[in-house]
């Protein structure tokens, strides 16, 4: 069989056959006369069908913009990294904070110890002297039968006496060493 050239004036079958049948279906609806009740029905069940197709199809094209959306957004790196970095930045100011805020009432309880500490003891009171002064508890029952008072620790010394604790130090501070005065450098 010989292969048949297109020319000008010929048509391929397909939009031939699709023109024929364009041109024949309307007078065909036509003398048949309007749709039956059946025809109706199976009209309005494929209307419901295709509504409900087209709501389904609406919402996945919602869906696939949101998801066109992100994939966009993701290929924007250098924004990906400035979001990246601002985040990383907020938790280290964040944690730089907390750290702050940690190491000062560190501080003051640390202020707040010593300070009791201060009170209870005496200060360095000098050269060979410091290193003897250690209260090792006592017997409470003999200074009682004594009739002297329970002298716990330094407050309670400068108390008894009648002064306060600075100037219990003050008094208690030896500066004399070999016969003469010596202030002590650091």
């Amino acid at each position: 069989m010989a292969a048949v050239k297109p020319t000008s004036h010929h048509r391929t079958p397909s939009l031939l056959s699709a023109g024929r049948a364009r041109d024949t279906l309307r007078p065909t609806l036509s003398r048949r006369g309007p749709p039956g009740p059946e025809t109706a029905a199976k009209a309005a069940v494929a209307e419901a069908q295709l509504k409900k197709l087209y709501d389904e199809l609406v919402l996945v094209q919602k869906d696939l913009g949101a998801v066109e959306a992100q994939i966009a957004e993701a290929e924007n790196i250098p924004a990906l990294l400035t979001e990246v970095r601002r985040k990383h930045s907020e938790r280290v100011r964040a944690e730089r904070a907390v750290r702050k805020e940690e190491r000062a009432r560190n501080k003051e309880d640390r202020q707040a110890e010593t300070a009791r500490w201060r009170r209870r003891t005496l200060p360095y009171l000098g050269a060979g002297v410091s290193s003897g002064l250690v209260y090792e508890g006592g017997d409470a029952s003999k200074t009682a039968a004594m009739g002297l008072p329970a002298l716990v620790s330094a407050s309670d010394l400068a108390l008894a006496i009648g002064i306060d604790e600075r100037e219990l130090a003050f008094l208690t501070y030896h500066r004399q060493r070999r016969g003469r005065t010596v202030i002590r450098g650091f």
